[in-house]
């Protein structure tokens, strides 16, 4: 299946094609019908928009999205896998849920925003930056956090992490807390006058 620019594929069930290229197209993940499985694709924007928040979306495999990905209504377990997102992460929306089970989710735009229903509710597994991003909210990480380039600007939000904090940048903006469960290892940090704790959960 190869889509065109500016095009929109509106799927009400699984998504499993024997191969999908996505050429500036849309996918529009919709409908009533649950659990859906949806293969291992390249997709150029996707939307997660199904009847009701409990409407499962299943990946068979690890997804890559070249432009945008809107988590509008429905349920997604990312389950095992590393999913490249390129482009804003925004999982605030309350009629809808992440399941990060132990996937990775990768931001692999440069300083994208991210935000999140706050610390302590659908929180990330492992969490990659590519190159850096800004904080749009306070964030959870259940293991680690790792920023390859860049910097993650906190914007006078709080970060926790579980297990290691680990990679290029880190920059406060004010009183920020900064609460890391294992290894600290971050080449460049802007403190101002947060605070960082280091709780102990998880040794090197």
């Amino acid at each position: 299946l190869a889509g065109g620019t500016q095009e929109l594929i509106s799927v009400g069930a699984n998504f499993t094609v024997g191969a999908y290229t996505a050429n500036g197209t849309k996918l529009l993940l919709t409908g009533a019908t649950q659990p859906v499985s949806v293969g291992s694709y390249s997709f150029y924007d996707l939307e997660i928009n199904k009847t009701n928040t409990t409407d499962v979306v299943n990946p068979t495999g690890a997804w890559t999205v070249t432009n945008s990905l809107l988590l509008t209504r429905g349920t997604w377990n990312a389950s095992t896998f590393t999913h490249s997102i390129a482009g804003a992460w925004n999982s605030s929306a309350a009629a809808f849920t992440f399941n990060a089970g132990t996937s990775t989710i990768t931001l692999s735009s440069l300083n994208p925003n991210l935000t999140t229903k706050g610390l302590g509710t659908q929180p990330f597994y492992h969490l990659s930056l590519s190159s850096g991003a800004t904080l749009q909210s306070s964030v959870e990480v259940d293991q680690d956090l790792s920023i390859a380039a860049g910097s993650l600007a906190l914007n006078n939000f709080n970060l926790n992490v579980d297990r290691h904090l680990s990679g290029a940048g880190l920059t406060a903006s004010a009183s920020e807390a900064i609460q890391v469960g294992g290894n600290w290892n971050i080449s460049s940090f802007t403190p101002v006058t947060s605070t960082v704790t280091f709780t102990g959960a998880s040794g090197a």
